[in-house]
C-alpha cells in the first residue's frame, strides 16, 4: 500500500509518502522552493518523495489531504454570516480565499498528480495530529490530546488509542470529544501573539521565549479571558477578541483596556522600561495560563 500524503494552502506546506506503513519521504515545500512558510500546492515536494522511492503516480494506491475542506468552507461562511455585519469587510476575502483554491483540492490534485478522483481522501485535520502522535510512539494505548488554532470546526480534541496485537482487529483512533471554533487555545495565544507585535503562525515562539524574561503577574488578567467549564473544557469570552468576526485584528479595544497598548511590531522590548516589562509580564502570564489548562485536561484525560 502506497499513501501519499499533503498539506496545502495554510502554511508549511508538504507532502510524505508511506509504503506498506513506513515513511519512506517527507519534506516541506519551503526546503526547496526557498521561499519562508510556502503554503502553495507541493508540487516540488511531491515529486522528491516519489523520486526518492522510485514511484509514479499511477503507483499510488491513495493520495490524502490533511482536512476536509468543504467542512472548513462551512466553518467560514457560518461564522462570517453569524458575525454580519462587523464581518462584511472580510467577508469577500474570507470567501475568495477559499474558493479561489481550498474547496476545489481532490481537482487541483487530479489535475497535478493525474490520479483518479477516487484514490484522493481526506481525513479530518485533528484526526491527521492524532494519527502523528499515536502511530509514531512506542505504545499500544494511550490517551491522546490534540490543540491548535483551528482545523475545520475543532480546536481541541481529547480520545485515545489501541494498537491490537490481533491484525485483523487493526489500529484505532477514536477522538472523543471536542472544542469548537471560535474557543481555541491556539488562538488565546496567537491573538497575544499580534499584541505583543509578532507575526502570528509564525512568531509564537518568540511568545514562549519572552515569557522566560517575564513573570507571571497578569494571570488573573488572562484568566478574565478563558474560563473553565464543569465539564473539564473551557471556553473564552469572546468580548476580548475579533479574530471571529473580523481579519483587521485578534483582539478588541477591551482587550486593550484590560492589558495597555499593544507593542509596535518595530520598536525594541527593552525590560529596563515599565512597557518592556509589561510586555514580557503578559507573555509569562498567558504562558502559565496555557500550561495550566492543558496540564489540567491531560491530567483528567
Amino acid at each position: 500500500m502506497k499513501i501519499l500524503g499533503i498539506s496545502a494552502h495554510y502554511h508549511d506546506s508538504a507532502a510524505a509518502l508511506v509504503v506498506d506503513g513506513v515513511p519512506v519521504a517527507a519534506v516541506q515545500e519551503e526546503r526547496l522552493s526557498r521561499r519562508k512558510n510556502d503554503a502553495a500546492f507541493p508540487i516540488a515536494a511531491i515529486e522528491w518523495c516519489l523520486d526518492h522511492a522510485g514511484l509514479d503516480p499511477a503507483d499510488l494506491d491513495a493520495v490524502v489531504f490533511y482536512e476536509r475542506s468543504m467542512l472548513k468552507f462551512e466553518r467560514i461562511l457560518t461564522c462570517t454570516l453569524r458575525a454580519f455585519p462587523a464581518s462584511w469587510r472580510s467577508f469577500p476575502g474570507a470567501i475568495k480565499s477559499s474558493l479561489a483554491e481550498k474547496v476545489w483540492v481532490r481537482g487541483i490534485i487530479a489535475s497535478y498528480l493525474g490520479v483518479a478522483r477516487d484514490k484522493i481522501l481526506f481525513t479530518e485535520h485533528h484526526a491527521a495530529h492524532a494519527a502523528a502522535a499515536f502511530l509514531t510512539a512506542p505504545t499500544e494505548r494511550a490517551a491522546i490530546l490534540t490543540a491548535d488554532g483551528v482545523g475545520e470546526w475543532a480546536t481541541l480534541t481529547a480520545g485515545h488509542g489501541a494498537r491490537r496485537r490481533d491484525t485483523r482487529r487493526g489500529t484505532s483512533i477514536n477522538l472523543l470529544r471536542e472544542i469548537r471554533f471560535p474557543h481555541s487555545l491556539g488562538l488565546l495565544y496567537s491573538t497575544f501573539t499580534a499584541y505583543l507585535g509578532f507575526a502570528v503562525n509564525e512568531d509564537e515562539y518568540k511568545v514562549m521565549a519572552l515569557a522566560a524574561y517575564g513573570r507571571p503577574v497578569l494571570v488573573d488578567e488572562v484568566r478574565k479571558l478563558i474560563r473553565r467549564t464543569p465539564d473539564g473544557a473551557f471556553a473564552l469570552d469572546l468580548d476580548y477578541f475579533e479574530y471571529h468576526s473580523t481579519a483587521r485584528r485578534s483582539y478588541s479595544s477591551r482587550f486593550i483596556d484590560l492589558f495597555g497598548p499593544p507593542r509596535n511590531p518595530y520598536d525594541p522590548i527593552d525590560l529596563s522600561t515599565p512597557d518592556g516589562r509589561r510586555f514580557a509580564d503578559c507573555a509569562a502570564s498567558v504562558q502559565r495560563v496555557l500550561e495550566d489548562t492543558l496540564v489540567d485536561i491531560a491530567r483528567a484525560l
